[in-house]
């Protein structure tokens, strides 16, 4: 065997390729790699990792690609991030400022719920199927159930059984309630966040409008769009899509170009940039 490319190797923890990768999905597992290849193996606890990245991958200086990313589509990348999230198995720092880029960073330690549970299950008779069985609840929650403001949805372990389900607290008081509805669901600083990440990334591109002054009808617009999307990824993807499509930047001259007001106007604008619709699309050559 070669020894060439042991300097250059990326330790991965056991317990991942032995207990945890076999029960998660294919676009969680690359996941969990990527964030291991750009943590530990660059001798980090956590890294700047963008939407974009977790995609395509890196590019150095000059163009060429550094690695390929995880070969997944956006979509799944984004379910991925939440649902590895959820499990505990990945802690995620929303990034502040330009490109608004979160930093990962595995999280295996023994309080992990995730961590703690495969350890017990490990030495059931049927562990692997019990293991799976708890991934699926974290999906099924990321998928199906609304987690409150309040945060009432548990993960319960029948009692004297390996099997657990999802559960819901009691209903809460109308003293709760009311206290509940009169808080912003959405912060002023997220509303800023996204008005910064569009001044940072798209101000001044092509016929892009320069940095704007938002006023408190945007703010609102915005507000409803984040309800719908609070991803930060998804608003460094729809806003780098902006600059790289010749017609949202107004390039190819038909049409003034996107603007912020405008991907926020309704629930559709911003979801097909994301989604590709305004793409350059590359010339056919016979």
């Amino acid at each position: 065997m070669s020894n060439l490319l042991i300097p250059n190797s990326t330790q991965v923890p056991n317990i991942l390729l032995d207990l945890i990768f076999p029960v998660l999905k294919e676009s969680e597992r690359a996941v969990m790699l990527y964030i291991c290849r750009r943590t530990f193996g660059f001798q980090r606890d956590a890294d700047q990792i963008s939407l974009h990245q977790f995609v395509e991958g890196l590019t150095s200086a000059e163009g060429y690609p550094l690695d390929f990313g995880c070969g997944v589509s956006h979509p799944h990348i984004l379910q991925a991030l939440r649902t590895l999230e959820r499990m505990g198995l990945i802690e995620r720092f929303p990034g502040r400022g330009r490109g608004h880029v979160t930093r990962y960073q595995l999280h295996l330690e023994p309080e992990s719920e995730m961590v703690r549970k495969v350890t017990i299950l490990q030495h059931t008779e049927n562990a692997r199927k019990e293991i799976g069985t708890f991934c699926d609840l974290f999906r099924k929650e990321v998928h199906k159930v609304p987690i409150s403001p309040d945060k009432r949805v548990r993960i319960v372990q029948k009692k004297g059984t390996n099997c657990y389900h999802t559960k819901l607290s009691k209903k809460p008081s109308l003293e709760e309630t009311k206290s509940l509805s009169s808080k912003p669901s959405v912060s002023d600083a997220s509303v800023q966040d996204v008005i910064d990440g569009w001044n940072s990334i798209c101000a001044g591109h092509g016929r892009l409008p320069r940095k704007l002054k938002p006023t408190e009808s945007l703010k609102t617009k915005i507000r409803l769009r984040l309800k719908e999307h609070p991803e930060d990824e998804f608003w460094e993807t729809v806003f780098n899509k902006c600059v790289d499509s010749p017609f949202l930047s107004g390039r190819s001259s038909k049409w003034r170009g996107a603007t912020l007001d405008w991907l926020v106007e309704n629930p559709n604008n911003a979801v097909k940039v994301y989604e590709g619709h305004y793409d350059e699309v590359p010339a056919q050559t016979e």
